[in-house]
């Protein structure tokens, strides 16, 4: 009768240790989904920042080479303008190039 009875409460044991790891395992199953879903809006969310940033960083070039551009030609403006009134002044003093 002993060993009936034991057997019987290591039966409801184990299915009651069985349940809670089964369900146990299907809450972190469920949290982890979350978290990974979570994670993988964050990485998406970040991947656009980095989107915009380089896009940023790439007008901030583009406006910068315009720029550049823009005072090398004036400077050879600047440079050619200044030549010819040398030329006009050696022409002026008679000297020869």
């Amino acid at each position: 009768m002993n060993i009936t009875i034991l057997l019987a409460l290591s039966t409801v044991l184990f299915s009651t240790i069985i349940g809670l790891l089964g369900f146990w395992l299907k809450t972190v199953h469920k949290e982890m989904k979350q978290l990974l879903k979570e994670l993988a809006n964050c990485l998406h969310e970040m991947s656009n920042m980095v989107v915009g940033i380089q896009m940023q960083i790439d007008k901030g070039i583009e406006a910068d080479i315009r720029e550049n551009k823009k005072s090398i030609d004036d400077l050879f403006k600047r440079t050619n303008k200044q030549s010819n009134q040398i030329s006009v002044l050696n022409q002026k003093n008679g000297i020869n190039q």
